[in-house]
């Protein structure tokens, strides 16, 4: 078992990101996203594209996720990277599993007089209110259920897609907090 949390902390106007979770303060966003996540992302979009330009149809592609499939045995064992104490390689994460954490790795966010939203990583961008992130995620969903980066969605790659009967990619929490 494993958990990533965003916290704000109220006594130290301060919000915490521990794990792959993401915060908005004011105008501006914080992703605390690990390296893994990102080269295999990559990797499983190359998949993707290339049974897309041998004739795969998304569809065919969301009831049998190859890309997934081909990652997945570099996705459990990612957990020798995760609170590795011993070890100060790019790959290092930390998470809460039980076992202590780097606190060093615990990205730190000031507040200030600003409103905050944190968030899980279900999300790939965070706009100032849930009716608004949630309808640019869906437009998201709509034109790259696959989350490769097609079209217009770039840098909105993951290590899974939105598969056949499902509404999402991951699941997703957002919480919006006045600080002022």
């Amino acid at each position: 078992m494993t958990a990533s949390v965003a916290v704000y902390c109220h006594s130290r106007n301060e919000v915490w990101l521990i794990g792959d979770c993401q915060c908005k303060v004011g105008e501006y966003c914080f992703k605390n996203s690990k390296k893994i996540d990102s080269i295999l992302s990559e990797l499983r979009s190359f998949i993707l594209f290339s049974a897309l330009r041998d004739g795969f149809s998304i569809k065919e592609l969301q009831k049998r996720d190859i890309g997934r499939e081909f990652i997945y045995p570099m996705l459990k064992r990612q957990y020798l990277w995760q609170n590795n104490l011993g070890d100060n390689s790019e790959y290092r994460y930390i998470a809460l599993d039980g076992f202590p954490v780097d606190y060093a790795l615990i990205r730190i966010i000031p507040v200030g007089n600003r409103s905050v939203v944190l968030a899980t990583d279900g999300y790939f961008d965070l706009y100032g209110t849930l009716q608004e992130t949630e309808q640019v995620l869906c437009h998201q969903i709509e034109t790259d259920p696959l989350c490769i980066g097609i079209g217009c969605n770039k840098n909105n790659k993951s290590t899974k897609g939105v598969l056949s009967g499902n509404c999402s990619f991951d699941d997703r929490t957002y919480v919006r907090i006045s600080c002022f």
